[in-house]
């Protein structure tokens, strides 16, 4: 009896079809984190477009540092600069008016550790209001550091500005017309003393500036003035190298002005640190002092060093010295956004206009000697 239901039990499983080979499940591929941060910029722009700021409070740190246009906009807390930016876009809210901004496109450099970014962008601010039909064109210039926190990038330091050109900022009555910038929050995280010791060095010696300066293809350079853009850490130290002996000659001095704030990013990769920094020029009763100016500088590790891979530098901006761009700056701002486009398109890269002075062309930019006998750089 046995033997024949051993029997069938084989012809019945002989009768089975056989079951499907189990499914191959690929597992999706790693997010990109530099898509991620990109995306977090725009979501921004899209909130701000949107004229309420409330959203922000999940993607901004609530010790964020910004530094913002005018004389008083610095801030070290997350809370002021949401209520700043709520009554700011009010007029975005009752829809009596529109924002636009269109970014020119959001550069972010990642960590190696991929816990922590930096990102810069040139977005072009638009505001009209409805029934005028007047767009007011405004040319922004944004860098910042983002941190990854619980599987979420949030923004921990930001500065937002517009340029200046030399010709104001050098002017005999600059330092009475542009006011100094608030102080920033004295401020040093955990371990961040080397970051700010290395900010005062590449203010004390251009030859520190230049080695210390990352030599990757992400590193951003914006001085004060609206064109002074420069990309490439390799390329801008190729052309800034030659004239370090010209420049040394040069009587000029740059010092921290107050305090100064400092942070490391979770993992130690990167980190940065915000501050007022004053020029004098020439020595003496000829002595010209400038007006203090705003730095953020963010710092990446590499092979057990730091280097700097982004510096904004921006001058504060009462309300009265604020105008919108006029047709020549638009035409400059769109040449500056063509050389990057066409960097990241792989085609050949055109030169973007010279504000005047004498230029010295290369592989990722142009650099040309500043005022101050140091070295303004521009796209």
């Amino acid at each position: 009896m046995t033997r024949r239901l051993m029997s069938l039990a084989v012809l019945v499983l002989m009768g089975c079809p056989k079951p499907p080979p189990p499914k191959v499940v690929v597992p999706p591929p790693p997010p990109d984190p530099a898509a991620e941060v990109r995306a977090l910029v725009k979501f921004v722009y899209t909130t701000l477009e949107g004229g309420d700021p409330d959203p922000l409070k999940a993607v901004v740190a609530a010790d964020v540092m910004v530094f913002g246009v005018g004389p008083s906009d610095t801030w070290a807390q997350r809370d002021p600069v949401i209520n700043f930016l709520r009554q700011d876009l009010l007029s975005i809210g009752l829809d009596t008016e529109v924002l636009r901004i269109r970014s020119g496109r959001v550069d972010v450099g990642i960590a190696a550790s991929e816990q922590s970014a930096w990102f810069w962008d040139l977005p072009r601010v638009e505001y009209e209001r409805k029934g005028k039909g007047k767009v007011q064109t405004w040319l922004a210039r944004v860098t910042g550091h983002a941190i990854k926190r619980d599987g979420a990038w949030l923004i921990d330091a930001v500065h937002v500005s517009l340029g200046v050109p030399d010709e104001k900022i050098y002017a005999s009555d600059a330092a009475k017309k542009y006011l100094p910038p608030a102080d920033v929050l004295a401020e040093r995280g955990k371990d961040s003393d080397e970051l700010v010791g290395l900010s005062r060095r590449i203010l004390d010696e251009v030859v520190v500036k230049v080695d210390r300066t990352s030599d990757r293809p992400e590193v951003v350079l914006l001085g004060t003035g609206p064109t002074e853009v420069f990309e490439g850490g390799k390329a801008f130290k190729d052309l800034v190298r030659p004239k370090l002996a010209e420049i040394k000659k040069a009587v000029f001095s740059y010092k921290v002005d107050g305090p100064v704030r400092a942070r490391l990013a979770p993992g130690g990769g990167t980190g940065w640190v915000a501050a007022n920094v004053v020029l004098r020029l020439g020595a003496g009763k000829k002595q010209q002092v400038l007006p203090p100016f705003r730095v953020l500088w963010v710092f990446a590790e590499e092979k057990g060093l730091w280097n700097l891979v982004s510096e904004h530098q921006s001058l504060a901006l009462k309300q009265e010295l604020r105008s919108p761009a006029d047709d020549d700056a638009i035409k400059a701002f769109e040449a500056i956004d063509a050389v990057r486009r066409a960097r990241t398109d792989k085609k050949p890269a055109r030169e973007a206009p010279d504000a005047g002075a004498p230029a010295t062309s290369g592989k990722g930019g142009t650099v040309r000697a500043a005022p101050d006998g140091g070295v303004g750089t521009f796209d």
